[in-house]
């Protein structure tokens, strides 16, 4: 059987996804064990700590639950597509689809940084990437059937 060969696209997006994966799931584990233990003392001593942030809050909990669920589509799907899986595309689509999100709400709520606006970007690139149709062909062409012998009645 003949392996397909892996577009110099995908390989990219595949190694970039990779270490952009790692790097947010590292960030997300941060953030969910700061806004995590921000939560628990306010909750036990009834008020937020001086030295809290102002986003440290139940909400700011589920967005980086959100974020690392999206790290981990971002990963599993980078690995899938350096195998040329076909299950990655979709695996990657949605982890990217989680991370614009995820870049995008703050900015709906007037905070936005300068990290979050380029991750933003990038999830939307890879998106697009994504939509192109040769790369779409490189996951989605007809499959040969294999031979199979003749079914017996």
């Amino acid at each position: 059987m003949e392996e397909q060969q892996r577009p110099i696209g995908i390989t990219v997006l595949a190694g970039w996804g990779i270490v952009v994966g790692l790097w947010h799931l590292m960030l997300a584990m941060f953030a969910v064990a700061y806004s995590s233990s921000m939560v628990l003392i306010s909750a036990f001593s009834g008020y937020m700590p001086a030295y809290a942030a102002a986003g440290a809050s139940l909400q700011n909990l589920g967005a980086d639950l959100l974020a690392a669920a999206g790290a981990i589509l971002l990963l599993i799907g980078s690995f899938g597509l350096w195998t040329m899986q076909r299950w990655a595309y979709w695996v990657t689509f949605a982890g990217a689809g989680l991370a614009l999100l995820v870049h995008i709400l703050p900015g709906l709520q007037g905070v936005m940084n300068g990290i979050s606006t380029i991750s933003a970007l990038l999830a939307a690139a890879v998106l697009v990437y994504l939509m192109v149709p040769g790369v779409r062909h490189e996951f989605f062409e007809a499959q040969p059937e294999p031979d199979m012998p003749p079914r017996q009645a």
